[in-house]
């Protein structure tokens, strides 16, 4: 928005003598309500001119980021962009509500992950690149061993099955590459006191 605007709608004498006013996180939880459906997931293309889009979807997290509020207020909400799986069956790009009982993880930096990827997507984990902030934390796993591990036994608890039976999706090939992640990222994990 150009300045000069900005700063005549933020005048008090022209909110009051147009009957407008600054939003409160209310008022913005209210507005966000007829834009997005309360639900876990919707499929969304995120190039799309309607909402909601990429750029919608960063404007709505710089409002809620910036003003440092309790991330509950939105936990009904899908705002959380997963990326298409490597799984070519599946074809639509998803935004899911904020779920700390079934967090996101960050694709892994070093392209030789890509097997253990491959692993996790066929257990249900779902990816994301989208945006590092404090208060996400919570939904938005950091790619390491640890959080990878902790996000296996963190869906296998929400998925409330056995292990093993969690653990069944996976041929010989994918449990060696699970093995080979482990041992290959074990000394990293080690040397954090783990």
């Amino acid at each position: 928005m150009d300045q000069d605007i900005k700063e005549i709608f933020l005048r008090e004498d022209f909110q009051k003598a147009n009957n407008i006013g600054l939003l409160d996180l209310n008022d913005f939880n209210k507005i966000l309500k007829y834009e997005l459906p309360k639900q876990p997931s919707l499929d969304w293309n995120p190039k799309s001119s309607s909402i909601p889009n990429r750029c919608w979807l960063n404007a709505i997290w710089d409002y809620i980021l910036d003003s440092d509020c309790n991330l509950d207020l939105f936990e009904k909400y899908p705002l959380l962009p997963i990326d298409k799986p490597l799984n070519p069956k599946i074809v639509s790009e998803q935004l899911v509500s904020l779920n700390s009982s079934n967090p996101l993880i960050r694709y892994p930096l070093n392209f030789n992950h890509e097997p253990m990827v491959l692993v996790l997507e066929k257990l249900g984990v779902r990816f994301t690149d989208f945006r590092k902030a404090e208060p996400l934390k919570p939904y938005i796993y950091d790619w390491n061993l640890q959080n990878v591990l902790r996000i296996i036994g963190i869906l296998q608890k929400f998925k409330d099955i056995p292990m093993e039976k969690f653990l069944n999706p996976l041929d010989s090939k994918d449990r060696e590459s699970f093995r080979r992640f482990v041992i290959d990222n074990w000394s990293n994990w080690s040397e954090l006191g783990h």
